[in-house]
């Protein structure tokens, strides 16, 4: 048997273990390596989301035309504050 073939079997039967252990006590509170890496791939994932949500809100404000502050602009490019004072 190759090191190649060895090594896939050593990793499947790491696997087969882990999977049993997951059957046997749950994964609550599970300390293994896979659900290690499960955890931080999920807290990465989370924290991408909420940056994007983030990134997505900064770019909804724009300096305003007339008053030349930062604030959500219509379709004018200018803020609610400007557009009353036009009577708009």
């Amino acid at each position: 048997m190759s090191a190649e073939a060895k090594e896939w079997e050593a990793e499947i039967a790491r696997e087969l273990e882990i999977d049993n252990h997951h059957k046997e006590r749950g994964k609550i509170g599970c300390e293994c390596w896979s659900c290690a890496i499960g955890k931080e791939v999920k807290k990465e994932q989370e924290e991408s989301e909420s940056k994007l949500l983030e990134e997505d809100e900064e770019e909804e404000k724009a300096e305003c035309a007339n008053c030349g502050k930062v604030r959500e602009l219509n379709e004018d490019d200018v803020c609610q504050k400007c557009a009353e004072e036009f009577g708009e």
